[in-house]
């Protein structure tokens, strides 16, 4: 190059900027966790008597500032900073301590869905790469063959550059598995030679990009969609988790709304404390519309009186949160059957009771009829009838 030393001395600054960066970085993270936790890690979280990770991005940090700050004041290009590009995987630790923020979850999704498909993609290059082998030993046999000369006089390679050999071959494939215009000089000369050759390029097409790579894209589209289900479901469960805190304070404010201590709540003493900016606050993590306090109020008073329980209160604002749970839908399937059998004993009980009304109505129609008599019973004609 024909740059100068002095040219290059805005860029060797940048670069023990940024190295200065990654040592601070380090120095913080050891001196807010201790060296000790910082090299050797939590026994109870990890299974490795060291934090391999940590262990490995100072190692990363070290060499970075021996090539910024001692190296490269000697004028030697040594490339070893170009290591600490794998401190990029910091990102995915990064993501997974923010995965429960809104703004970083697509974020958590695609390193999730990343890590999960390397297994996958793994292995789809191996048989990638043994379907290319396969085909470049079948097309240099075709092609070595053949007694046609191909027409490469367009192009600005030859026969023998693009399959003169296997490994050449192979790199011609690669070309050709790009699907690009730029690589139609390479089949096209073959196939306007030996159109059967069309055959074996349309097999290799449909095995290696039909089927292995677009296997990698339905398993990255899977992994993505289980990501999403997991991450929500963790939300799910750190939600919950603050709400039942939230509950327990809620039900203790309740229990303090109760001015007298009778165990009752009057509507006043819940209007009263929904006042406190608290208990505002805690409606509102909870979504629970204040209006709909009251209406829950008026349910639970079904005897007019202003006054409930106060546990019944607080257990019918657990049920009136968001949407109806399948643990709720069976409780009143359960509660919906004992009322039925409640019911059908009482109607049980009341035909017999209209039964038994019946018979001692029939009894004592039987006493006026045949034991009870009177003079003036002849003088009745419907008496006389009955009898």
């Amino acid at each position: 190059h024909n740059c100068k030393p002095e040219d290059f001395t805005p860029w060797t600054t940048l670069n023990q900027v940024f190295a200065g960066l990654a040592i601070a970085d380090v120095v913080v993270v050891m001196i807010t966790a201790g060296p000790k936790t910082f090299f050797l890690g939590r026994p109870r979280v990890q299974d490795y008597p060291v934090d391999i990770f940590r262990c490995v991005d100072f190692l990363l940090v070290a060499l970075f500032a021996i090539d910024a700050f001692a190296l490269s004041s000697t004028g030697a290009n040594t490339g070893i900073k170009y290591a600490s590009l794998f401190r990029i995987m910091h990102l995915a630790r990064f993501a997974g301590k923010v995965q429960l923020i809104g703004a970083f979850r697509e974020l958590w999704l695609i390193i999730a869905g990343m890590a999960d498909t390397m297994r996958t993609v793994v292995w789809v290059i191996a048989l990638l790469l043994l379907i290319l082998w396969l085909f470049a030993v079948v097309v240099t046999i075709v092609v070595e063959d053949s007694e046609t000369k191909f027409n490469y006089t367009d192009s600005a390679w030859s026969q023998d550059d693009y399959w003169g050999s296997v490994p050449k071959s192979l790199y011609s494939l690669c070309q050709v598995l790009t699907l690009d215009t730029w690589a139609n000089p390479l089949t096209w000369a073959i196939v306007e030679a030996n159109s059967a050759v069309v055959l074996l390029f349309v097999v290799f097409l449909c095995i290696a990009v039909l089927a292995l790579l677009n296997t990698i894209i339905g398993v990255v589209v899977e992994s993505t969609l289980r990501s999403a289900r997991e991450n929500e479901e963790k939300e799910a469960r750190e939600r919950q988790k603050i709400d039942q805190k939230i509950m327990s304070s809620l039900e203790q404010i309740f229990r303090d709304a109760d001015t007298d201590g009778n165990g009752l709540l009057e509507k006043q003493e819940l209007h009263d404390a929904l006042k406190v900016p608290r208990v505002k606050k805690a409606m509102q993590l909870l979504d629970l519309p204040l209006g709909d306090l009251d209406l829950l109020f008026n349910l639970l008073d079904d005897s007019g009186s202003g006054k409930i329980q106060t546990d019944q209160f607080f257990r019918g604002c657990t049920r009136v949160r968001g949407p109806a749970m399948a643990r709720d839908l069976q409780h009143l399937s359960v509660d919906l059957d004992r009322h039925v059998k409640s019911a059908s004993g009482h109607i049980d009980l009341l035909t017999g009771v209209n039964d038994s009304i019946s018979g001692i109505l029939d009894l004592l129609d039987t006493v006026d009829v045949e034991i009870v008599h009177d003079e003036a019973d002849d003088k009745d004609p419907v008496l006389v009838a009955r009898r």
